[in-house]
């Protein structure tokens, strides 16, 4: 699974095929979808129109939705999930070995990602960049200048550095190609500067509580 992808959520129509290709024209190879997202004929589409790049050199993640769950509404719903994806296979299932989880320095999980290593699962994080909010924060604004990256690079790096998938999602060309792969693997985080974004640690979310779901 590669380690770094483009997240989709919220994102539909030509807006998204546009940002799906952007990212295949970057290098991603991991894009991550969900029955709840309603845009996997958008993905399909970028990817139909994406030319050259074979269906077996994408990794694509969809989700089922918690409605979905039991044998036999979790084969429907990835049966429907296949035929919408136009494809014969989805490469991930978000399912027991994969937990993707909201995490970020002020919300890092550490009990549960520790479980997660201790069993074999690999954490997949979204909301790496605090829905924004992180992005003006003065502790990563300053590591960020120290290094030449931006706040987002910094924020992804954090996340790689922590032992997570990271799949940040955008629209836009240049943030796209900020947030691949080949952009965030060839530097690293300090111990130092890991430590300061370690510490700023309040355990604040910023999205839905999985726990309220039943």
């Amino acid at each position: 699974m590669p380690s770094v992808g483009l997240g989709t959520y919220k994102a539909r129509g030509a807006k998204l095929t546009a940002a799906v290709q952007y990212a295949l024209a970057a290098g991603t190879r991991l894009i991550d979808t969900a029955t709840g997202y309603r845009n996997e004929e958008d993905v399909a589409r970028a990817m139909a129109e994406s030319g050259s790049i074979a269906r077996e050199e994408v990794f694509i993640t969809s989700k089922i939705g918690p409605r979905e769950m039991g044998a036999d509404q979790a084969a429907s719903a990835l049966s429907s999930s296949l035929a919408r994806l136009k494809t014969d296979f989805l490469d991930c299932i978000i399912m027991p070995m994969v937990n993707q989880i909201e995490v970020h320095p002020l919300y890092q999980q550490r009990p549960l990602r520790e479980y997660c290593k201790a069993n074999n699962i690999q954490v997949v994080a979204y909301a790496s960049l605090g829905c924004g909010e992180l992005l003006s924060n003065e502790t990563v604004l300053g590591i960020a200048q120290s290094l030449g990256k931006t706040a987002a690079q910094v924020l992804l790096r954090w996340g790689l550095q922590s032992g997570c998938c990271v799949i940040p999602k955008s629209v836009h060309r240049e943030r796209i190609q900020g947030a691949t792969w080949q952009a965030l693997s060839e530097w690293q985080l300090s111990p130092s500067q890991m430590k300061a974004l370690n510490a700023m640690e309040a355990g604040q979310k910023f999205c839905w509580d999985p726990s309220t779901v039943l």
